[in-house]
């Protein structure tokens, strides 16, 4: 028995059957647009008239779902996976007011670790975006408050 093709996306290396899980597509679609010569990412993120779904935390849930949960539509959705972002990016985004962050195992809003960890919004994000600190950091850093 051969063993199986392997992918590399984002600098991790997947079987077809794996990565064709994660992204909501039939492995012996995936595989055959990889041997007819699409890339690889191209292949996982263009649906098929069959199905449209990603698992994400292994949750499995229609890309319109996903989108409508993400405050997106559907094809920023795809766009964003067919620029190999992860499907966990591709429903976080970038813009920070509608940004998923993950911290201590939890994904909320920026906006809603900031309320609970009473700090402002816009300097939890420059924390993390401009100064580059990992987001354990940037909740827990004091805040050096304005002396008035």
């Amino acid at each position: 028995m051969a063993a199986p093709m392997l992918i590399e996306i984002n600098g991790q290396q997947k079987s077809i059957r794996a990565w064709a899980k994660i992204y909501g597509r039939y492995a012996g679609t995936v595989c055959y647009r990889i041997k007819t010569g699409w890339e690889p990412i191209k292949a996982l993120s263009t649906p098929d008239s069959r199905q449209g779904f990603l698992t994400i935390n292994g949750q499995k849930r229609s890309l319109k779902s996903w989108a409508k949960r993400s405050d997106i539509t559907v094809n920023t959705l795809l766009w964003r996976l067919a620029e190999g972002w992860t499907p966990e990016q591709a429903i976080c985004g970038r813009r920070h007011n509608r940004h998923g962050l993950t911290v201590f195992g939890r994904t909320q809003l920026y906006r809603e670790w900031a309320k609970e960890y009473n700090i402002n919004e816009s300097t939890l994000y420059r924390r993390i975006n401009v100064q580059n600190m990992t987001p354990e950091a940037a909740l827990t850093a004091p805040v050096k408050r304005k002396d008035k």
